[in-house]
Formats: C-alpha cells, structure tokens, sequence
C-alpha cells in the first residue's frame, strides 16, 4: 500500500526527500522502516521528533556505524551461550533445491556503543547471519 509519495527535486536525493515525506504523512507513535541510503543521523532525528520509532538498515554507507556494529556482533555471536537465548532466532527455509538457514541476533544492551548522541532514540540492534 501507498500512502504517499514525493519526487526528488533536480539534483537532489531521497535523503533530502524522506524528512519531507515524513512530514507530510504526520505519523504518530509509529514504527519506520527505511533503506540504508536513508540510514542519515537527521533522519533518525526527525522520526524520534515526532515520537515515532524507526528500523534502519546499516551498510557500508555509514562506516563507522557498520564497523561498531559488526564488531559488536562478532563478539556477542562468539559468546552467544553467556547471552539470553530469547536474543537469538533462527528460521530455515527450503525452496528451490536448497536450504536456507538464517540467524536473527538482537541487542538492547548496547550502552557501550555510545550511539544515543549522535542516533536519537536507540534503543536496540539487530542482525542476521547467512
């Protein structure tokens, strides 16, 4: 379902057109899913301002925050039996003469990250495993 949309002005970006998006759409207590080219600071910042909650995808666009991220994973998956197991899912699929098994790893514990300054509203992390 659409509910909204805009165009992106000549020379311009979705990262400049999200916020307005937002704004036009005058979500409350809401939860935003956007890609990892809207993976901005303002935009987080614009999401919480409206007390709406936000998923974010991270990739490389933001590096810094991908290499806390996978390091914060690598460590946590390492020590996973000293983590609450209800942090952990894993699904596996069949289809297409193969099996596709993922793990799903969540963190709320995250203080040590130092993310709240700059990422308004973060509460938790997420990731999955091929």
């Amino acid at each position: 379902m659409v509910l909204n949309q805009t165009r992106t002005q000549e020379k311009s970006n979705e990262i400049i057109a999200i916020p307005i998006l937002l704004k036009s759409l005058e979500l409350k207590e809401a939860i935003i899913a956007v890609d990892a080219v809207g993976t901005q600071k303002n935009i987080a910042s614009h999401i919480t301002r409206s007390n709406n909650k936000y998923v974010l995808a991270v990739k490389h666009n933001q590096k810094k925050l991908y290499s806390k991220l996978v390091n914060k994973f690598d460590v946590y998956i390492k020590n996973i039996e000293l983590h609450n197991a209800q942090n952990v899912m894993v699904t596996e699929e069949r289809g297409h003469g193969r099996i596709e098994k993922r793990s799903y790893y969540y963190i709320d514990d995250i203080k040590d990250l130092n993310l709240n300054n700059d990422w308004s509203g973060i509460t938790s992390i997420g990731a999955f495993v091929k």
